[in-house]
């Protein structure tokens, strides 16, 4: 602050923040004018630069969101994994139905070991296998790549049906 006085009359120079404003004053009473202009200015940096926000808040929370989106895509991808490997498990159970209950009734051979055979051509694990007369009922089971849902499976039944 630099003051020069002339006959009563002094004249300051005062920097706030680097704001640079000149007031006067004349034989002691302070001319309003410059420093009404002075604190205008210093509230409108206040206002500009708040003293009590927190910086980098925006950042945060567009990282949740970027977050929260990759999870729920991974969700998806997960149960739509799931949906597919259950099609692929429903498949190896009806054609190891169909191959063991053929089997059955055109030959004499082990009709659950060619579902096994059929169930492992189609990256499953035949689970049960049970004939019931003409009717043979298998059960699949496929692995999956979704670690919470490490198999699925599928059953399915297969026979002659009886003509009228």
């Amino acid at each position: 602050m630099s003051a020069a006085e002339n006959d009563g009359i002094t004249a300051n120079n005062i920097t706030v923040k680097g704001i640079t404003a000149n007031s006067a004053t004349v034989n002691g009473a302070a001319v309003n004018d410059v420093a009404a202009n002075v604190v205008s200015r210093t509230k409108d940096y206040v206002r500009r630069c708040p003293h009590g926000s927190d910086p980098g808040v925006g950042t945060m929370a567009g990282v949740a969101l970027v977050m929260a989106a990759a999870v729920l895509l991974s969700v998806l991808a997960m149960v739509g994994n799931v949906f597919i490997w259950r099609a692929r498990a429903v498949a190896a159970a009806d054609l190891a139905a169909v191959s063991a209950a053929t089997v059955l009734w055109e030959s004499s051979a082990d009709p659950c070991g060619t579902a096994q055979t059929v169930a492992r051509s189609h990256k499953g694990n035949l689970e049960s296998c049970k004939v019931d007369g003409d009717i043979v009922a298998v059960g699949v089971s496929v692995r999956t790549a979704v670690p919470l849902i490490p198999r699925v499976t599928s059953s399915a039944r297969a026979g002659p049906i009886e003509c009228s």
